[in-house]
């Protein structure tokens, strides 16, 4: 009997384990989604403003005259700072993909870069990627968000595709997501100090079992190709 009951101890023991680890991942994913957000909120709109406060400085001794209208924008710089900053803590609390959806997600990423941003990102997505909603779409959906943002901010254009599929495979298939410009295009083997963007999004994925593959050279546009296994 005691050997039985020890067995089936160490039985639980193992999947506490588990439990726990899988605990543990989902505080890290958390933490750097928390992480990525507040840094390209707050680093864009803090550089924006102190850009704006070294050209008042300048202006307060060459011509004061324009001080009034430099300072009216500055205000307006430090305002959109505040929206944004408020906008992202939105984001944490809600998560938009297993509360709705990856389609529905992608969707709405997708509008609001038109609307805000005035960028038109094609979107294509399967009936089998649409519908999934647990924690590894989630994440996914994370990334490709950050994705989207770096050919808003880096590609110079403003246009994008993203494709996203549920591909056949062993068990039960994997999704691949594809997000794709014809931009300036960049080296990803150099990295750029203080920029979390590519190591970050590739954590992310590796912590759900997913792979991160970006092509991309100077000129030649960038593709970001994520798979993971279902």
């Amino acid at each position: 009997m005691t050997l039985i009951l020890d067995t089936e101890f160490d039985g639980f023991g193992g999947e506490l384990f588990v439990v726990e680890e899988n605990q543990h991942a989902a505080v890290l994913r958390e933490r750097l989604q928390i992480a990525r957000d507040l840094h390209d909120t707050l680093a864009h709109s803090m550089a924006a403003t102190l850009a704006q406060i070294r050209l008042v400085r300048k202006l307060a001794m060459v011509a004061p005259e324009r001080l009034a209208e430099e300072l009216e924008r500055a205000e307006e710089v430090a305002l959109g700072g505040l929206r944004e900053a408020r906008a992202a803590v939105t984001r944490m609390r809600y998560q938009a993909v297993r509360d709705d959806g990856l389609g529905a997600a992608l969707g709405r990423l997708t509008k609001r870069m038109r609307l805000r941003k005035g960028m038109n990102i094609e979107l294509n997505v399967d009936a089998g990627a649409f519908v999934l909603a647990d924690e590894r779409a989630e994440t996914v959906f994370r990334v490709v968000e950050e994705a989207v943002h770096n050919i808003e901010r880096h590609a110079g254009v403003d246009r994008g595709l993203i494709i996203a599929k549920v591909k056949p495979d062993t068990a039960n298939g994997y999704l691949e997501v594809i997000v794709r410009d014809e931009g300036k295009g960049f080296d990803p083997n150099v990295g750029v100090i203080g920029h979390y963007g590519i190591p970050g999004m590739r954590e992310q994925v590796e912590m759900i079992g997913g792979s991160l593959l970006i092509e991309s050279a100077p000129e030649r546009g960038t593709q970001l190709t994520i798979k993971v296994r279902l």
